[in-house]
C-alpha cells in the first residue's frame, strides 16, 4: 500500500512591514514518518540506475524500508505493492526509469533538504573526507563557541546561522591541524513535503510561496527589494522556509515594504 499523506492548510500572516510568516498546519504520514518521506514525483517509475538490490516476491512495504534501513549505502527504496518487490538504492534522484505502474519512491532522512541542511538532526559523526568529529561539549583539540549544541554530541550540525551556513550539517574534527569540514551529507531536494512535524516548521520544504493575502514572496537570492543576509537559501527558490528556527512558523520576505 502506498503511503496516505493529509492534504494541509497554509496560511501567511505579516510580521512588521517586511517579514512574512507562513503558518503550516501538522499532519502526519501514516509510514515511518521519522525516518522516509514519500516522493510522489516518482510514483510508477521503476530505477535503472544506481540499484543496490532487487528483491521480488514476498516483500512488504515495512520490509522494503527495514531492508533500507540496514544497508548503510541505501538512500531511498521503491516498492511495487502488487509485485512485492523491493528496490534499494544509492541515490536519491533517479533519473534513469521506465514506467511500471504501481512503483512508490520512499527517501530517507540521511539527507538533507537543503544545501544549508539545518533541518539534519541524524547521527553521522564524521566528515566527507573521513574524519572523526569532535564533541560539541570538548573544547580540544579546537575551541569554539558552539556551547549551545553540546547535547548533541559529536553529530554533524548546521543549527546556527553563521559562516559556515553554505557547507551544510558540519563539525570539528579531533585532527589538530584540521578545524572543521562539512559532513558530505547528500542533498535530496523534496518539495512535496508539504507537513511540518514541529511546532516552528523548521523542517518544511512544501512549495508555499505567497502570504495570506496573497502576494508572492521574494525570491531568497533576490536582494534587489529587501537587503537581507538569507541568500543561502537560493536553492529553495522563493518558498517559505524557518532556516534555524528563528521564528515561530515559515515565512518569507514579500515586496519592497
Amino acid at each position: 500500500m502506498k503511503s496516505v499523506f493529509n492534504f494541509l492548510f497554509l496560511q501567511c500572516v505579516v510580521v512588521h512591514s517586511i517579514l512574512w510568516i507562513c503558518i503550516v498546519e501538522m499532519q502526519n504520514a501514516t509510514f515511518r514518518s521519522l525516518t522516509f518521506v514519500h516522493f510522489p514525483e516518482a510514483d510508477d517509475r521503476e530505477p535503472l540506475s544506481g540499484i543496490l538490490h532487487d528483491r521480488g516476491n514476498g516483500v512488504s512495504l515495512e520490509g522494503c524500508g527495514v531492508l533500507c534501513l540496514s544497508s548503510a549505502q541505501c538512500f531511498s527504496f521503491f516498492h511495487n505493492p502488487i509485485q512485492e518487490r523491493c528496490i534499494l538504492t544509492s541515490i536519491i534522484n533517479v533519473m534513469s526509469f521506465r514506467q511500471t505502474a504501481g512503483f512508490s519512491q520512499f527517501i530517507t532522512n540521511k539527507c538533507v533538504h537543503s544545501k544549508a541542511g539545518w533541518e539534519y538532526i541524524g547521527n553521522c559523526r564524521t566528515t566527507k573526507y573521513g574524519l572523526e568529529c569532535q564533541r560539541w561539549d570538548q573544547q580540544n583539540p579546537h575551541t569554539h563557541t558552539y556551547q549551545s549544541l553540546g547535547n548533541q554530541k559529536n553529530f554533524c550540525r548546521n543549527l546556527a546561522n553563521d559562516k559556515e551556513e553554505e557547507a551544510g550539517p558540519w563539525c570539528f574534527t579531533v585532527d589538530p591541524g584540521t578545524r572543521w569540514q562539512s559532513c558530505g551529507i547528500p542533498l535530496c531536494y523534496d518539495f512535496s513535503r508539504s507537513c511540518k512535524k514541529t511546532a516552528n516548521g523548521v523542517d518544511y520544504y512544501g512549495r508555499t510561496n505567497v502570504t495570506k493575502s496573497g502576494s508572492p514572496c521574494n525570491y531568497w537570492a533576490d536582494t534587489s527589494q529587501q537587503n537581507h543576509t538569507y541568500t543561502f537559501l537560493d536553492d529553495q527558490f522563493n518558498y517559505c522556509r524557518n532556516p534555524f528556527g528563528e521564528y515561530s512558523d515559515p515565512w518569507c520576505y514579500s515586496g519592497t515594504s
